[in-house]
This record gives C-alpha cells, structure tokens and sequence, in this order.
C-alpha cells in the first residue's frame, strides 16, 4: 500500500532487509503529523502521517520526505514523542518551550535528519525532556523547532550545546544561521 502526498510518499508495506540494523526497535514510538497552515494559523488542520517504531521506518519515511514541499504548501511535519499533542498550545505542552533555528535550505535537510536520527534514536543528553520536533519551510530557511517538556528542566540543561554531541551538521551550519535561541510557550 502506498500513501500518496504531494509532500512526499511513504511505501507503507515495504519490507525491510534482513539486516538487524532495519529490524531494531527505538525505545519510543515517534508519530509524524503534517500541520496544514491555512489562513488561521491558530487552528491549523491536523493530520497523522505515521508512526515511527524502527530504524527501517525512519529510513522509509526520511528517503520519501520532500522538503522542498514545504514552500509550495504552507505546512509544518512535527515529530512526537509518544502520545502527546502535536499542537504547541496544546494544554499537556503549556509548561514547555522549544529552541528554534532558521537554516539555509542548502544545509537544512542535512541538520534536519542529524536531529531527527539523534531524537527519534535516543542519543541526545536528556532525551527525556523532548517532547517533538518539527521543520517549516521560510523565505530561503527552514525553521526547524526543538520542543521540551517542561522551561524549569530547560533552564537546567543551560544552552543547546550542552545538549547536542559536538559533531552534529547543526554546529557545522551555525554560523550560516540565526542563533539557536529558546522560547518558553506563551499560552501558560
């Protein structure tokens, strides 16, 4: 079964290879929703693409995204965790924040996928306190938006780079971008 978008296709039924790398399982089940932004931002049209279990799955979906989508529809893909809302003011987001930077489209999709693989793969310093991820597309940038749990364990992680391992396309990009910078949600 195939699931078309003109964002991007997903082969739903693919099968992995026997490979134990595309059989492993994350620890969390990652979910990706597409947020139609229509002329009320406020209440963007919500849709559940899929869930993320396994590496294979992270792999079909990443080698189907089109990110260039992104300027033609005016969208955002969020990524979260578990069984949380992908909708920033959602009442169990209100105590949270996200760190968020604008990256040139030449290095976006590059920084896009080291996030993801480190997010959806468990590898960042306490994981725990993310919540969702997500990419939007902007006049030359892609906003790429990290969302925590809670601003109080935000304020106790200290900057992003205490965070993030040092040798992620993220810090390679810096330079070319806006400064990584923290927003607590507003609607608490």
């Amino acid at each position: 079964m195939m699931n078309s978008n003109s964002m991007f296709t997903i082969l739903e039924d693919a099968t992995p290879t026997t490979s134990a790398t595309t059989t492993l399982e994350f620890q969390s089940t990652w979910h990706m929703y597409l947020l139609k932004l229509g002329e009320a931002a406020q209440s963007p049209s919500v849709d559940h693409v899929c869930d993320i279990h396994t590496v294979a799955d992270f792999w079909n979906l990443f080698n189907h995204l089109d990110f260039y989508a992104l300027d033609r529809e005016p969208s955002v893909w969020v990524f979260v965790r578990g069984a949380r809302s992908p909708i920033w003011t959602a009442e169990e987001n209100k105590l949270g924040g996200c760190w968020s930077m604008l990256i040139p489209k030449r290095a976006g999709v590059e920084v896009f996928q080291d996030i993801a693989m480190s997010l959806i793969g468990e590898s960042v310093a306490e994981i725990d306190k993310f919540t969702s991820f997500s990419i939007a597309a902007k006049r030359g940038v892609f906003n790429i938006k990290l969302f925590t749990d809670n601003c109080e364990h935000t304020k106790k992680l200290g900057e992003a780079k205490n965070v993030f391992p040092s040798d992620m396309a993220m810090w390679k990009h810096l330079g070319q971008c806006s400064e990584i910078r923290y927003t607590p949600n507003a609607s608490r």
